[in-house]
């Protein structure tokens, strides 16, 4: 089977661009709006005409198996309505139901005052934008077939990069992530068994276990952030993948930062963790190309009108600070938080990261030894901030440290000695923890059949009622904020 990549490549840009259409058309004013459609169109025609024809070879029975797997994780995410909901997706289904039912900007009264929606609208415009007319339900649906062209489309490139394009890549990803087995053990003990069960069938999860309540940290496994931040993980997938094809197979990056660019309208953290990434490779290629007209021109102006429409947004309620400078709520010494912050650190990547050094760096080219250098830097600096009440910052900025470490480690699986083969096969079975978890309450609440089932437009709450545990702010802006007393539609 013969992969066209120019046209994958292409496809891949539609993918992330195309929720700015219906943005710059539907959400700011006309005499704004249509030259940023043209600016963008110009934008992804260059970057297609200038992508080198090339095909890349693949099994066709390994590509099914990959992606019918692919497409039975994502149908137990609870993205567009497919599977079970879980707590965050009260927000995404209300957010589905609103946008296709009514007019943009959407508008919410709060307390008396007048605000408008200033969220991730990557994820959340395609659907209502291509389908709302229809209804809710066939919104929902469309945001479910988009969510799963886009983790396809990420995991292909990820997978591609490696060199070695098996379907249980498909199995690899589902069950990868960080060990929390011993962290169960310890706290748990003679009741560990019982506890994990408990979760399995009430629809529990694991990703706070090894930060102890001491420290509000959390990286999330591959399978939880496809049920939990879909609207994330997507773009890290998305950008981590291009770059791997980018820096490492072509090691031409000339219109990757225009790629990168766009991602910052499906998430502004997301597009951090990628940024030291992208400077390495422009670093190593000695900064090649990438000065040109659509990196200095195009991708500014459309950046810069994203960063003003999430300017809007007013982060004074949200949680700031230096991770070991908690408040002073907290009682636990300094002493007790680098010792969680150690711990954490160990049990969710050093575990994996110290025998890929040891056994897979020595048989990498320079571009892959660099990358692993970087990630190792980074997965280490990324929890030392805090960012929002649930600490967005490091679950978010960590999605594409996470997703390379997941590609280093299955070129360890596939590229190493057999005792190495047989400590990379131990950790990915204790790492399972957290995703059997994940997909056997998903699955016991579907009674194990795929179903699309979004919850009832007409029983839903609205945004202010939900917004319990975090501020409203989160998500809604002002009315004379900047852009929408000057940019958007009125």
């Amino acid at each position: 089977m013969q992969i066209p990549i120019k046209h994958l490549k292409t496809l891949s840009l539609l993918y992330a661009a195309f929720p700015l259409f219906p943005f710059f058309l539907g959400w700011i004013k006309p005499i704004i709006g249509i030259p940023l459609v043209l600016l963008l169109v110009y934008g992804i025609y260059t970057y297609a005409i200038n992508q080198k024809k090339q095909y890349y070879h693949v099994s066709l029975l390994q590509f099914i198996g990959f992606f019918l797997l692919i497409l039975c994780w994502i149908s137990i995410s609870g993205a567009g309505g497919m599977g079970f909901q879980q707590s965050d997706h009260l927000k995404n289904n209300i957010l589905a139901r609103d946008l296709s039912n009514n007019s943009w900007p959407l508008l919410y009264i709060i307390e008396g005052k007048t605000t408008f929606l200033a969220h991730y609208l990557g994820f959340y415009l395609p659907g209502p934008a291509v389908f709302g007319k229809l209804g809710y339900r066939y919104a929902q649906f469309a945001t479910f077939a988009y969510s799963f062209i886009g983790i396809f489309l990420g995991m292909f490139w990820v997978l591609k990069t490696s060199n070695f394009f098996k379907w249980t890549f498909g199995i690899f990803v589902i069950l990868f992530g960080g060990i929390h087995i011993v962290s169960f053990l310890i706290k748990f003990q003679e009741n560990t068994l019982s506890e994990i069960l408990f979760r399995m069938n009430n629809h529990g999860y694991v990703f706070w276990s090894n930060s102890w309540d001491i420290l509000p940290l959390n990286f999330l496994n591959l399978t939880s952030m496809t049920q939990w931040t879909p609207q994330h993980f997507i773009p890290g997938l998305l950008g981590a993948g291009i770059l791997l094809q980018d820096g490492v197979i072509e090691k031409n990056i000339k219109y990757s930062p225009f790629f990168l660019s766009i991602l910052a309208f499906w998430s502004p953290l997301v597009l951090v963790g990628l940024a030291p990434y992208l400077l390495y490779f422009v670093i190593k290629g000695r900064f090649s190309k990438v000065f040109n007209h659509i990196n200095l021109l195009v991708a500014p102006v459309i950046f810069l009108v994203i960063a003003i429409y999430f300017a809007a947004l007013d982060s004074g309620e949200l949680l700031k600070h230096f991770i070991f400078s908690l408040p002073q709520k907290n009682n636990f010494g300094l002493i007790e938080k680098i010792g969680t912050y150690v711990y954490f650190l160990f049990f969710e990547v050093l575990i994996w990261l110290i025998p890929i050094w040891i056994y897979l760096r020595p048989k990498l080219d320079n571009a892959n030894k660099g990358l692993l250098s970087i990630l190792s830097i980074m997965i280490c600096l990324i929890p030392l901030y805090r960012f929002g009440i649930w600490n967005d910052w490091c679950s978010r900025v960590s999605i594409a440290s996470l997703v390379f470490l997941a590609y280093f480690t299955w070129k360890a699986l596939n590229q190493t000695k057999p005792i190495a083969k047989i400590i990379f096969s131990c950790l990915l079975l204790l790492s399972s923890l957290g995703p059997v978890i994940d997909i056997y309450g998903s699955l016991k609440h579907t009674n194990f059949r795929f179903r699309f089932m979004p919850p009832d437009e007409k029983n839903m709450a609205t945004l202010p009622e939900i917004c319990i545990t975090y501020p409203v702010t989160q998500f809604v802006a002002k009315d004379d904020t900047f852009f929408y007393k000057y940019l958007a539609k009125k």
